[in-house]
C-alpha cells in the first residue's frame, strides 16, 4: 500500500507541475482578483516528500516501489508524457520502466501483457498510456488492470468508490487540482465551481470530488462548447 501511494503521489506531482509557474495577481473579466498558482513549486515540494518517504521505507529494509508503463504505438505526445513520468519516478526513488509496443499490437496481446504485470510481485503500479490505437477498446484494457495496481485510477471499481465517497485512487489530474487548492489554502466553501468538460479522466471525477466534499460547493459541469458557460462564469 505504501508503494502504491508513492506511485500515485508521484503522478499527482507531475500533474501539479503543469500549472503556471508564477504567483502574481491578475484581473479577471469580472474585475475580480485572480491568483496564478505556482504549480511547479508545489510539484517539487511533493516530490521531495515522496522521496523522503521512499528512502525511509528502503532504509527500514523495504524495497523501492516499481512502476511499469505500457505504451502502444508512436504517438509523439504519449511518448513525451511517458518519458516525463519515468523521469519523475526516478527522481523520487521509484523504480520505473516502459514496455513499448508497436501500434499493430492486438487487444489480446495487450491483455496478456497486462495480466502478466498483474501477476508480477515485483510490479506495484501499472500505467497503460492513453490513447490506444483505434482497434483496441480502452475501457477493456483499463478494467483489466488490477484495481490495487491501477495508478491511473481509471478502473470501474475506482470510479465507483469515488462516486460513493469511499477511499479510492482518483485520476491524477483531478486529484492534483483538489490537492493544490488545499495546499494554497483556497477554500471552496459555499462557492460556485465551473468544470468545463465531462471526460472520465478529468471533468467528471473532478466534479464528483468537489461535489462530495463537506464545503457545500455548487458544481457546474459543462461541455467545453456549452453556450451557457459565459452565463455561469459571470456568477
Amino acid at each position: 500500500m505504501h508503494s502504491l501511494k508513492a506511485l500515485r503521489f508521484m503522478r499527482f506531482a507531475r500533474s501539479c507541475s503543469g500549472s503556471a509557474h508564477t504567483a502574481t495577481p491578475l484581473e479577471s473579466h469580472a474585475s475580480r482578483t485572480a491568483e496564478v498558482i505556482d504549480g511547479k513549486s508545489i510539484a517539487r515540494e511533493i516530490e521531495g516528500e515522496i522521496r523522503a518517504a521512499i528512502d525511509e521505507i528502503f532504509t527500514r529494509g523495504g524495497r523501492r516501489p516499481h512502476l511499469t508503463a505500457v505504451l502502444v504505438g508512436d504517438n509523439e505526445g504519449s511518448s513525451v508524457y511517458v518519458k516525463n513520468k519515468i523521469q519523475a519516478a526516478k527522481r523520487t526513488g521509484i523504480a520505473a520502466d516502459c514496455i513499448h509496443l508497436p501500434s499493430s499490437t492486438t487487444q489480446a496481446v495487450l491483455l496478456d501483457i497486462v495480466q502478466r504485470l498483474n501477476n508480477s510481485d515485483s510490479v506495484d503500479g501499472i500505467l497503460v498510456q492513453l490513447p490506444l490505437p483505434s482497434h483496441i477498446e480502452e475501457s477493456v484494457i483499463c478494467n483489466a488492470v488490477l484495481p490495487s495496481k491501477d495508478v491511473d485510477g481509471f478502473h470501474a471499481v475506482q470510479m465507483g468508490r469515488l462516486c460513493l465517497n469511499m477511499a479510492s485512487l482518483a485520476p491524477c489530474t483531478p486529484l492534483a487540482i483538489v490537492e493544490i487548492l488545499q495546499r494554497i489554502g483556497m477554500s471552496t466553501y459555499g462557492k460556485h465551481v465551473l468544470v468545463c468538460g465531462r471526460s472520465t479522466i478529468v471533468g467528471l471525477p473532478l466534479s464528483i470530488m468537489l461535489g462530495s466534499s463537506r464545503d457545500y460547493v455548487t458544481v457546474w459541469l459543462s461541455t467545453a462548447g456549452g453556450g451557457h458557460i459565459s452565463k455561469v462564469r459571470r456568477k
